[in-house]
This record gives structure tokens, C-alpha cells and sequence, in this order.
């Protein structure tokens, strides 16, 4: 039997390219009737899969689609990493993505976003999403190409900060990156580590400089380089450590 694509589902996180490290897609039982009924086939991707229908000779589909046929697929996380830097402030507590291609345009890839709320488990995590497709609504793209749809998660933003302890003066160093721009803090913050960091470590010899990103900023497992530690415009350190997620945005650095 002949097959061809009839669509593709892409996951796209911004934290990660290879998302499916973190993530288990399955077919909901809902949509275990519709695949076999229908014969379609499930190809896994690096970022997704792709569902394939049967053809006849010349190309043409051999699939018959009810009204009410829907292909269901739930999406697990397969580590606790992934609540740290997925941002689920677009649904309510105790719902779950849902994305859908119900009324979505011809031209568009985006699945639709909502929310709902289902009880499955996978290895002892809860689902963190669900994809809806209705086929009857599948639209091939211009020459005939089947469209890929993309199931978009968000990365959770987080201000940076940098806190050196060091002999400069402190007026003399700077953070500074071509795509970054960093303001100086002070104790007027009233910054719960400044304060931690100066009862600890102040003395006639050592103080603290501290550094805060404008805006937060996206986490990305990708490191971030070029942001640069300056001491009167001379570069002291090239290339700073990004901030971890597990430390809130805050990077401690004592220099010598």
C-alpha cells in the first residue's frame, strides 16, 4: 500500500531545540479507532512526528472521514525539568494546554492555544498538554503539501543579576553586552541577597557590586555569550557565567 503525508506536528520550545528530550507524545485512546479505521501511519520526527494516509496509485487519498473523527495526542513531561522552564502563566491552575486546529486559517501553523483538563499519567508525571487535530479540517498547503503544524510552548523569563565581591572601587566596573543592557544596582534596592551578601562578606578590603538585566530574560539552554565584566573599560572577564534557572537568575562571582 501506498502512503503520503497528510500533516505534521512540530513541537517548538524556545528554552530548546531538542524538546522532545523532555517530552512523550502519545495517542490518546480516543484516536486509537480513527487511526486504524482510516489506516494512518505515525513516522516519529526530532521534533515531532508526521501522520501518513493511504493513497491510491495516482496519489488520491484513500481515507474516509467521519464528521466526528478527531486524532487525539496527549504530551507528558519525562523529567521534572520541564515545569522549571516551560511558562504555563496562559492557562489556569490544574488545566493543561490544549492545542487545536479548530478553526485555524489555511496560512496559519500555529495551533490554536486554550486549556483543558484531563487525569492521565505517564510514569508517575501528569499531562502537560493535548493535541487536537480534526482531519476534515487538514488543508494541504500550496503544491499540494501537507502542512506541519506547530505546537508552540512558552519559555519562562527571569531577570538576571550578577553580584561581584571584589577590592574595585565601585565605581569601576561595568556589565556590558551588545545585546543585554545591564543597570547598576545599590543598596537602595533593598535586594535580599545585597543585604545577605554584605552582612557576610563587607569588610575594610572586600565590597559588593551587583548588576541587574533592564527586562527578563527568555531561558535558553544555549548559552548566552559576550556579556562581559569591565573594569574601567579594560575586559576582566570575557565571557560571564549565564545565570542558572535553579538559582533564580542570581549569579554570585568573587573576584580575586
Amino acid at each position: 500500500m501506498r502512503y503520503k503525508e497528510f500533516f505534521e506536528i512540530k513541537l517548538v520550545h524556545p528554552y530548546t531545540k531538542g524538546i522532545l528530550e523532555y517530552l512523550v507524545l502519545t495517542a490518546d485512546k480516543s484516536a486509537i479507532p480513527v487511526i486504524k479505521k482510516n489506516r494512518f501511519l505515525l513516522k516519529n520526527t526530532v521534533s515531532g512526528f508526521k501522520i501518513l494516509m493511504p493513497v491510491d496509485e495516482q496519489g488520491k487519498s484513500l481515507v474516509v472521514l467521519g464528521v466526528d473523527d478527531t486524532l487525539v495526542f496527549n504530551v507528558f513531561p519525562s523529567s521534572q525539568a520541564f515545569f522549571e522552564f516551560t511558562d504555563f502563566s496562559a492557562i489556569n491552575e490544574n488545566k493543561i494546554f490544549l492545542f487545536t486546529n479548530q478553526g485555524l486559517g489555511n496560512d496559519s501553523v500555529d495551533l490554536l492555544l486554550s486549556e483543558t483538563s484531563i487525569n492521565d499519567k505517564l510514569n508517575s508525571f501528569p499531562a502537560v498538554g493535548q493535541i487536537k487535530i480534526t482531519p476534515n479540517n487538514v488543508t494541504p498547503v500550496i503544491d499540494n503539501v501537507a502542512p506541519v503544524y506547530e505546537v508552540r510552548f512558552e519559555a519562562k523569563s527571569m531577570t538576571w543579576k550578577y553580584f561581584f565581591i571584589t577590592k574595585e572601587e565601585s565605581d569601576s566596573l561595568s556589565v556590558e553586552s551588545k545585546d543585554i543592557t545591564f543597570k547598576k544596582l545599590n543598596e537602595e534596592t533593598l535586594d535580599p541577597v545585597f543585604k545577605g551578601l554584605k552582612a557576610n562578606f563587607i569588610t575594610t578590603e572586600m565590597n559588593i557590586q551587583a548588576f541587574e538585566s533592564e527586562v527578563p530574560l527568555v531561558c535558553q539552554n544555549i548559552p548566552r555569550k559576550d556579556i562581559q565584566l569591565k573594569n574601567d573599560r579594560v575586559t576582566v572577564i570575557k565571557h560571564l557565567p549565564n545565570p542558572d534557572i535553579g538559582d533564580h537568575g542570581i549569579q554570585i562571582i568573587k573576584i580575586n
